[in-house]
């Protein structure tokens, strides 16, 4: 889950047992599955989640000397990884370049920020990713370098499905 606003939730399971969740806007959760529940918003204000569901059998995380959180730690941190997912925090301040870098996998993009980022590709292809905050977009196998565009920074929540 990825929570685009602060949030307080009851979670009610068949068996009568209540689970109460509060999050902040940005935060970034991993829960396994875990059958049917009731969900309920008993906060003061409407909030936004961003759920990816996995389908598939966990696979392994392909290596690459261009990962992304090998070759730009400034912009690419991992907030958590287990046998399904890899899950980036990405940041750029305004005007910033980040280096050359690959991603193998199938991934899920959340922005948290505004975006104006320009990706260039090693044969000078360049395309413009353009988004409000909460925008969600699904990206393949891709190698470029970034530059966000803005005079404000840009943040964005990637989940990399390892299947």
């Amino acid at each position: 889950m990825i929570y685009l606003d602060d949030g307080h939730m009851e979670l009610t399971r068949p068996d009568g047992n209540v689970e109460s969740m509060r999050w902040n806007a940005g935060d970034v959760r991993w829960s396994p599955a875990g059958g049917p529940h009731i969900s309920a918003n008993v906060g003061s204000t409407t909030y936004r989640i961003v759920e990816v569901e996995l389908k598939n059998a966990p696979g392994a995380m392909p290596e690459s000397p261009l990962d992304p959180v090998r070759v730009d730690p400034e912009h690419y941190k991992v907030e958590f990884e287990n046998p399904q997912v890899r899950v980036l925090r990405v940041r750029y301040g305004p005007k910033e370049t980040g280096v050359l870098h690959e991603h193998l996998l199938n991934r899920v993009i959340v922005a948290l920020t505004s975006e104006d980022m320009k990706a260039t590709m090693p044969d000078g292809r360049v395309a413009t990713l353009q988004g409000t905050p909460g925008d969600v977009a699904m990206g393949g196998r891709a190698k470029h370098r970034e530059q966000n565009q803005s005079l404000l920074p840009f943040e964005a929540v990637v989940v990399e499905l390892k299947r």
